[in-house]
Protein backbone atom coordinates (compact mmCIF):
# COMPACT_ATOMS: atom_id res chain seq x y z
CA UNK A 1 0.00 0.00 0.00
CA UNK A 2 1.45 3.46 -0.92
CA UNK A 3 1.94 6.12 1.77
CA UNK A 4 -1.13 8.14 2.73
CA UNK A 5 -1.99 11.63 1.49
CA UNK A 6 -0.10 14.54 3.06
CA UNK A 7 0.44 18.25 2.48
CA UNK A 8 3.30 20.72 2.22
CA UNK A 9 3.20 23.30 5.03
CA UNK A 10 6.09 25.75 4.62
CA UNK A 11 7.04 27.96 2.84
CA UNK A 12 3.65 29.26 1.72
CA UNK A 13 2.90 29.00 -1.98
CA UNK A 14 4.31 32.02 -3.79
CA UNK A 15 6.47 33.18 -0.89
CA UNK A 16 9.00 35.72 -2.12
CA UNK A 17 10.94 36.32 1.09
CA UNK A 18 12.82 33.06 1.60
CA UNK A 19 16.45 32.90 2.59
CA UNK A 20 18.88 31.09 0.32
CA UNK A 21 18.91 28.23 2.85
CA UNK A 22 15.17 27.79 3.50
CA UNK A 23 13.64 25.09 5.67
CA UNK A 24 11.04 23.10 3.75
CA UNK A 25 8.37 21.44 5.88
CA UNK A 26 5.48 19.04 5.33
CA UNK A 27 2.97 16.93 7.22
CA UNK A 28 3.77 13.26 7.88
CA UNK A 29 2.33 10.67 5.52
CA UNK A 30 0.95 7.47 7.00
CA UNK A 31 3.07 4.48 6.07
CA UNK A 32 6.01 6.49 4.72
CA UNK A 33 9.53 5.25 5.36
CA UNK A 34 11.18 8.26 3.75
CA UNK A 35 10.66 11.36 1.63
CA UNK A 36 12.19 12.59 -1.63
CA UNK A 37 12.64 16.39 -1.71
CA UNK A 38 12.99 18.14 -5.07
CA UNK A 39 13.59 21.81 -5.90
CA UNK A 40 13.63 22.77 -9.56
CA UNK A 41 13.58 25.74 -11.91
CA UNK A 42 10.64 24.20 -13.77
CA UNK A 43 7.45 22.44 -12.71
CA UNK A 44 8.53 19.55 -14.93
CA UNK A 45 11.36 18.72 -12.45
CA UNK A 46 13.78 16.00 -13.59
CA UNK A 47 16.58 17.72 -15.51
CA UNK A 48 15.42 21.04 -14.01
CA UNK A 49 16.18 19.82 -10.46
CA UNK A 50 18.74 21.81 -8.48
CA UNK A 51 18.07 19.77 -5.31
CA UNK A 52 17.09 16.09 -5.24
CA UNK A 53 17.56 14.61 -1.78
CA UNK A 54 16.02 11.80 0.22
CA UNK A 55 15.38 11.91 3.96
CA UNK A 56 14.55 8.75 5.87
CA UNK A 57 12.39 7.84 8.81
CA UNK A 58 9.89 10.26 10.36
CA UNK A 59 11.72 13.47 9.34
CA UNK A 60 9.30 16.02 7.87
CA UNK A 61 11.63 18.92 7.14
CA UNK A 62 14.64 19.66 5.00
CA UNK A 63 17.05 22.61 5.14
CA UNK A 64 18.57 23.56 1.80
CA UNK A 65 22.35 23.71 1.77
CA UNK A 66 24.19 26.94 1.10
CA UNK A 67 25.07 27.70 -2.53
CA UNK A 68 22.25 25.54 -3.87
CA UNK A 69 19.91 28.43 -4.68
CA UNK A 70 20.19 31.84 -6.36
CA UNK A 71 18.42 35.06 -5.37
CA UNK A 72 15.77 36.15 -7.87
CA UNK A 73 15.08 32.68 -9.26
CA UNK A 74 11.56 31.31 -8.86
CA UNK A 75 11.80 27.71 -7.67
CA UNK A 76 9.24 24.90 -7.71
CA UNK A 77 9.36 22.34 -4.91
CA UNK A 78 7.66 19.09 -4.12
CA UNK A 79 7.98 16.21 -1.69
CA UNK A 80 7.23 12.57 -2.46
CA UNK A 81 6.55 10.10 0.36
CA UNK A 82 8.07 6.69 -0.30
CA UNK A 83 7.55 3.20 0.99
CA UNK A 84 9.66 0.67 -0.84
CA UNK A 85 8.67 0.84 -4.52
CA UNK A 86 5.48 2.81 -3.78
CA UNK A 87 5.21 6.60 -3.62
CA UNK A 88 2.74 9.44 -2.99
CA UNK A 89 3.31 13.04 -4.08
CA UNK A 90 2.21 15.73 -1.61
CA UNK A 91 -1.25 17.15 -2.21
CA UNK A 92 -1.09 20.53 -3.95
CA UNK A 93 2.50 20.10 -5.09
CA UNK A 94 4.42 21.72 -6.57
CA UNK A 95 4.63 25.01 -4.70
CA UNK A 96 6.70 28.07 -5.63
CA UNK A 97 9.09 30.25 -3.65
CA UNK A 98 11.92 32.70 -4.30
CA UNK A 99 14.61 34.63 -2.46
CA UNK A 100 14.70 38.41 -2.97
CA UNK A 101 17.46 40.51 -4.43
CA UNK A 102 19.05 42.64 -1.70
CA UNK A 103 18.97 46.40 -2.44
CA UNK A 104 19.09 48.69 0.59
CA UNK A 105 16.03 50.98 0.68
CA UNK A 106 14.64 49.54 -2.56
CA UNK A 107 11.92 51.96 -3.69
CA UNK A 108 11.25 52.82 -7.34
CA UNK A 109 11.80 50.08 -9.91
CA UNK A 110 11.73 49.70 -13.68
CA UNK A 111 12.53 46.99 -16.19
CA UNK A 112 14.07 47.56 -19.61
CA UNK A 113 11.86 46.79 -22.64
CA UNK A 114 14.03 43.81 -23.57
CA UNK A 115 13.61 42.34 -20.08
CA UNK A 116 17.37 42.27 -19.52
CA UNK A 117 17.79 44.69 -16.61
CA UNK A 118 16.07 45.96 -13.50
CA UNK A 119 16.69 49.55 -12.42
CA UNK A 120 16.16 50.09 -8.67
CA UNK A 121 16.28 53.29 -6.62
CA UNK A 122 17.93 53.01 -3.19
CA UNK A 123 15.84 55.37 -1.07
CA UNK A 124 18.52 56.10 1.54
CA UNK A 125 20.89 59.01 2.13
CA UNK A 126 23.13 59.38 -0.93
CA UNK A 127 21.57 56.19 -2.24
CA UNK A 128 22.70 54.78 -5.58
CA UNK A 129 20.74 53.41 -8.52
CA UNK A 130 21.19 49.64 -8.64
CA UNK A 131 21.27 47.72 -11.93
CA UNK A 132 20.31 44.05 -11.71
CA UNK A 133 21.16 41.91 -14.75
CA UNK A 134 18.41 39.31 -14.92
CA UNK A 135 20.37 36.74 -16.92
CA UNK A 136 22.94 36.42 -14.12
CA UNK A 137 20.67 37.51 -11.24
CA UNK A 138 23.48 39.79 -10.10
CA UNK A 139 23.71 43.46 -9.15
CA UNK A 140 26.10 44.52 -11.88
CA UNK A 141 26.23 48.27 -11.20
CA UNK A 142 25.65 50.72 -8.36
CA UNK A 143 25.38 54.21 -9.84
CA UNK A 144 25.86 57.29 -7.66
CA UNK A 145 23.94 60.47 -8.46
CA UNK A 146 26.78 62.52 -7.00
CA UNK A 147 24.55 64.55 -4.67
CA UNK A 148 23.12 64.31 -1.15
CA UNK A 149 19.73 63.09 -2.28
CA UNK A 150 17.56 60.00 -2.00
CA UNK A 151 16.43 58.35 -5.26
CA UNK A 152 12.69 57.64 -5.18
CA UNK A 153 10.76 56.85 -8.38
CA UNK A 154 12.13 55.17 -11.51
CA UNK A 155 11.08 55.35 -15.16
CA UNK A 156 12.82 53.56 -18.05
CA UNK A 157 12.87 55.20 -21.47
CA UNK A 158 10.81 53.59 -24.25
CA UNK A 159 13.95 52.46 -26.07
CA UNK A 160 15.60 51.18 -22.89
CA UNK A 161 18.75 53.29 -23.23
CA UNK A 162 18.10 55.63 -20.31
CA UNK A 163 16.28 55.84 -16.99
CA UNK A 164 15.07 58.66 -14.79
CA UNK A 165 15.20 58.65 -10.99
CA UNK A 166 13.40 61.29 -8.96
CA UNK A 167 15.54 62.78 -6.19
CA UNK A 168 14.67 64.07 -2.72
CA UNK A 169 17.36 66.25 -1.14
CA UNK A 170 18.62 65.18 2.28
CA UNK A 171 21.28 67.74 3.01
CA UNK A 172 23.62 70.47 1.83
CA UNK A 173 24.36 70.09 -1.86
CA UNK A 174 21.35 67.88 -2.43
CA UNK A 175 18.99 68.14 -5.38
CA UNK A 176 15.22 68.04 -5.57
CA UNK A 177 14.83 66.93 -9.14
CA UNK A 178 15.60 64.08 -11.48
CA UNK A 179 18.74 62.07 -12.23
CA UNK A 180 19.32 60.85 -15.79
CA UNK A 181 20.97 57.43 -16.03
CA UNK A 182 22.68 55.90 -19.07
CA UNK A 183 21.59 52.25 -19.20
CA UNK A 184 23.87 51.36 -22.10
CA UNK A 185 26.98 52.07 -20.07
CA UNK A 186 25.38 51.90 -16.60
CA UNK A 187 26.49 55.44 -15.77
CA UNK A 188 25.12 58.68 -14.33
CA UNK A 189 24.68 61.39 -16.94
CA UNK A 190 23.34 64.48 -15.14
CA UNK A 191 20.87 65.81 -12.60
CA UNK A 192 18.00 68.12 -13.47
CA UNK A 193 16.89 70.46 -10.67
CA UNK A 194 13.20 71.14 -10.23
CA UNK A 195 12.16 74.84 -10.28
CA UNK A 196 10.48 74.40 -6.86
CA UNK A 197 13.25 73.79 -4.34
CA UNK A 198 10.71 72.57 -1.77
CA UNK A 199 8.97 69.98 -3.89
CA UNK A 200 8.90 66.28 -2.98
CA UNK A 201 9.10 64.22 -6.15
CA UNK A 202 8.06 60.59 -6.15
CA UNK A 203 6.79 59.36 -9.48
CA UNK A 204 7.98 60.08 -13.03
CA UNK A 205 6.97 58.93 -16.51
CA UNK A 206 8.42 59.32 -19.99
CA UNK A 207 6.44 60.59 -22.93
CA UNK A 208 6.60 58.11 -25.82
CA UNK A 209 9.30 59.92 -27.77
CA UNK A 210 11.74 59.53 -24.89
CA UNK A 211 12.88 63.18 -25.00
CA UNK A 212 10.39 64.53 -22.45
CA UNK A 213 8.94 63.40 -19.14
CA UNK A 214 6.24 64.38 -16.65
CA UNK A 215 6.24 64.48 -12.85
CA UNK A 216 3.63 65.27 -10.19
CA UNK A 217 5.04 68.55 -8.91
CA UNK A 218 4.72 71.99 -7.35
CA UNK A 219 4.91 75.18 -9.39
CA UNK A 220 8.16 77.13 -9.70
CA UNK A 221 7.09 79.40 -6.85
CA UNK A 222 6.07 76.36 -4.77
CA UNK A 223 2.60 77.87 -4.47
CA UNK A 224 0.46 75.51 -6.57
CA UNK A 225 0.12 71.75 -7.03
CA UNK A 226 -0.10 69.93 -10.33
CA UNK A 227 2.17 68.38 -12.94
CA UNK A 228 5.36 69.47 -14.67
CA UNK A 229 6.45 68.52 -18.17
CA UNK A 230 10.12 68.93 -18.91
CA UNK A 231 12.68 68.36 -21.63
CA UNK A 232 15.58 65.97 -21.11
CA UNK A 233 17.79 67.66 -23.68
CA UNK A 234 18.52 70.82 -21.71
CA UNK A 235 16.74 70.14 -18.47
CA UNK A 236 15.70 73.76 -18.03
CA UNK A 237 12.40 73.75 -19.89
CA UNK A 238 9.66 73.06 -17.32
CA UNK A 239 6.00 73.63 -18.14
CA UNK A 240 3.63 73.50 -15.16
CA UNK A 241 -0.05 72.52 -15.24
CA UNK A 242 -2.02 73.73 -12.21
CA UNK A 243 -4.63 71.40 -10.70
CA UNK A 244 -5.95 74.00 -8.24
CA UNK A 245 -5.92 71.34 -5.56
CA UNK A 246 -4.35 71.51 -2.11
CA UNK A 247 -3.34 67.86 -1.71
CA UNK A 248 0.00 66.45 -2.76
CA UNK A 249 0.01 64.79 -6.22
CA UNK A 250 1.37 61.24 -6.13
CA UNK A 251 1.50 58.82 -9.06
CA UNK A 252 1.70 59.51 -12.78
CA UNK A 253 1.15 57.50 -15.96
CA UNK A 254 1.06 58.40 -19.65
CA UNK A 255 -1.09 56.83 -22.36
CA UNK A 256 0.84 54.95 -25.07
CA UNK A 257 -0.01 57.56 -27.71
CA UNK A 258 1.37 60.34 -25.53
CA UNK A 259 -1.74 62.48 -25.67
CA UNK A 260 -2.74 62.12 -22.03
CA UNK A 261 -1.09 62.09 -18.63
CA UNK A 262 -2.86 60.95 -15.48
CA UNK A 263 -1.90 62.06 -11.97
CA UNK A 264 -3.33 60.78 -8.70
CA UNK A 265 -4.21 63.17 -5.87
CA UNK A 266 -4.41 60.77 -2.95
CA UNK A 267 -6.28 62.63 -0.21
CA UNK A 268 -8.65 64.31 -2.65
CA UNK A 269 -9.66 60.89 -4.02
CA UNK A 270 -9.18 62.22 -7.51
CA UNK A 271 -7.28 61.42 -10.65
CA UNK A 272 -6.39 64.38 -12.85
CA UNK A 273 -6.57 63.63 -16.54
CA UNK A 274 -4.32 66.02 -18.44
CA UNK A 275 -4.95 66.14 -22.17
CA UNK A 276 -1.57 67.47 -23.19
CA UNK A 277 -0.44 70.10 -23.17
CA UNK A 278 -2.70 71.54 -20.47
CA UNK A 279 -6.39 70.60 -20.49
CA UNK A 280 -7.26 69.29 -17.03
CA UNK A 281 -10.22 67.01 -16.25
CA UNK A 282 -10.64 65.81 -12.64
CA UNK A 283 -12.05 62.30 -12.17
CA UNK A 284 -13.40 61.36 -8.74
CA UNK A 285 -12.65 57.86 -7.44
CA UNK A 286 -14.14 56.19 -4.34
CA UNK A 287 -10.78 55.14 -2.88
CA UNK A 288 -7.69 57.04 -1.90
CA UNK A 289 -5.52 57.14 -5.01
CA UNK A 290 -1.81 56.34 -4.98
CA UNK A 291 -0.18 54.35 -7.80
CA UNK A 292 -1.57 54.42 -11.32
CA UNK A 293 -0.94 52.50 -14.53
CA UNK A 294 -2.44 52.65 -18.03
CA UNK A 295 -3.36 49.63 -20.15
CA UNK A 296 -1.26 49.05 -23.29
CA UNK A 297 -4.16 50.04 -25.54
CA UNK A 298 -4.71 53.26 -23.59
CA UNK A 299 -8.36 52.51 -22.88
CA UNK A 300 -8.24 52.28 -19.09
CA UNK A 301 -6.27 53.50 -16.12
CA UNK A 302 -5.85 51.29 -13.05
CA UNK A 303 -5.58 53.13 -9.74
CA UNK A 304 -4.40 51.54 -6.49
CA UNK A 305 -5.82 52.86 -3.24
CA UNK A 306 -8.03 51.36 -0.55
CA UNK A 307 -9.24 49.07 -3.32
CA UNK A 308 -8.50 49.19 -7.05
CA UNK A 309 -10.40 51.60 -9.28
CA UNK A 310 -10.51 51.07 -13.05
CA UNK A 311 -11.18 54.24 -15.05
CA UNK A 312 -12.51 54.08 -18.60
CA UNK A 313 -10.64 56.98 -20.15
CA UNK A 314 -13.13 57.62 -22.94
CA UNK A 315 -15.85 58.75 -20.55
CA UNK A 316 -14.28 58.81 -17.06
CA UNK A 317 -16.53 56.05 -15.69
CA UNK A 318 -15.12 54.14 -12.71
CA UNK A 319 -15.40 50.48 -11.68
CA UNK A 320 -14.03 49.29 -8.35
CA UNK A 321 -12.33 45.92 -7.79
CA UNK A 322 -12.48 44.89 -4.13
CA UNK A 323 -9.30 43.28 -2.86
CA UNK A 324 -9.33 40.05 -0.88
CA UNK A 325 -7.54 41.53 2.14
CA UNK A 326 -5.82 44.79 3.04
CA UNK A 327 -5.44 47.27 0.21
CA UNK A 328 -2.19 48.48 -1.27
CA UNK A 329 -0.06 51.01 0.57
CA UNK A 330 -0.02 54.71 -0.08
CA UNK A 331 3.39 54.88 -1.72
CA UNK A 332 4.17 55.50 -5.37
CA UNK A 333 4.26 52.95 -8.22
CA UNK A 334 2.16 50.29 -6.52
CA UNK A 335 0.27 48.94 -9.54
CA UNK A 336 1.31 47.68 -12.97
CA UNK A 337 -0.52 46.20 -15.96
CA UNK A 338 0.75 43.27 -18.03
CA UNK A 339 1.78 43.93 -21.63
CA UNK A 340 -1.28 42.12 -22.99
CA UNK A 341 -3.58 44.24 -20.81
CA UNK A 342 -5.23 41.22 -19.19
CA UNK A 343 -3.97 41.54 -15.61
CA UNK A 344 -2.88 44.05 -13.01
CA UNK A 345 -0.45 43.44 -10.16
CA UNK A 346 -1.16 45.49 -7.04
CA UNK A 347 1.37 45.96 -4.24
CA UNK A 348 -0.13 46.14 -0.74
CA UNK A 349 1.06 46.61 2.80
CA UNK A 350 0.83 42.88 3.53
CA UNK A 351 -0.14 41.28 0.21
CA UNK A 352 0.65 41.32 -3.48
CA UNK A 353 -2.46 40.63 -5.52
CA UNK A 354 -2.96 39.70 -9.16
CA UNK A 355 -6.22 40.90 -10.73
CA UNK A 356 -8.06 39.99 -13.92
CA UNK A 357 -9.01 43.19 -15.72
CA UNK A 358 -11.57 41.33 -17.84
CA UNK A 359 -13.53 39.75 -14.98
CA UNK A 360 -12.56 42.33 -12.31
CA UNK A 361 -11.65 39.44 -9.99
CA UNK A 362 -8.66 38.67 -7.77
CA UNK A 363 -6.76 35.75 -9.31
CA UNK A 364 -4.20 35.23 -6.57
CA UNK A 365 -2.84 36.82 -3.42
CA UNK A 366 0.67 36.40 -2.02
CA UNK A 367 2.07 37.35 1.40
CA UNK A 368 4.33 40.42 1.51
CA UNK A 369 5.34 43.28 3.79
CA UNK A 370 6.01 46.98 3.15
CA UNK A 371 5.45 46.63 -0.58
CA UNK A 372 6.49 49.82 -2.35
CA UNK A 373 6.70 49.64 -6.14
CA UNK A 374 6.21 47.11 -8.91
CA UNK A 375 7.50 46.44 -12.43
CA UNK A 376 6.59 43.57 -14.71
CA UNK A 377 8.62 41.54 -17.19
CA UNK A 378 7.76 42.36 -20.83
CA UNK A 379 6.30 38.88 -21.34
CA UNK A 380 3.94 39.35 -18.38
CA UNK A 381 5.11 36.27 -16.47
CA UNK A 382 7.08 37.86 -13.62
CA UNK A 383 6.51 40.67 -11.13
CA UNK A 384 9.37 42.53 -9.44
CA UNK A 385 8.23 44.21 -6.23
CA UNK A 386 10.32 46.52 -4.06
CA UNK A 387 10.11 46.19 -0.29
CA UNK A 388 11.67 49.37 1.07
CA UNK A 389 11.50 48.40 4.74
CA UNK A 390 13.44 45.16 4.27
CA UNK A 391 15.66 46.29 1.41
CA UNK A 392 14.36 43.61 -0.95
CA UNK A 393 13.28 43.21 -4.53
CA UNK A 394 10.79 40.36 -4.47
CA UNK A 395 10.32 38.15 -7.54
CA UNK A 396 6.96 36.47 -8.15
CA UNK A 397 5.38 34.44 -10.93
CA UNK A 398 2.21 35.93 -12.41
CA UNK A 399 -0.35 33.14 -12.87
Amino acid sequence: MPPGAFALTSPLHGSSAQSLTPSLQWDPADGATGYRVEIATSASFGTADVVDQTVTGATTSFTVAASSLTAGVIYQWRVTATNGALATVATGAPRRFSSPYLVTGAHGIGVTPDGAKLVVASDVNNGPIAIITLASHAITASISTGVASQPMGIAVSPDGTQALATLLTNGSGGVNGVAVIDLVHNAWLRNISDPCVGTTLGDVAYLPGGTEAVIPDLSSGCSAMGMSRFSLAGGSSFTFVNFNDTNDPNGVAVTPDGTTALVTMELSRKVYKVTLPSTVTPISVPSTSAGIAVSPDGSIAVVAGTDVDVIRLADGSVTTISLTSDGPGTDFHNVAVTADGSKAVVVGTSTIQVLSLATRAVLSSYPATTGTSVALSPDGTTAFVTDQGNGWVRVLQIP
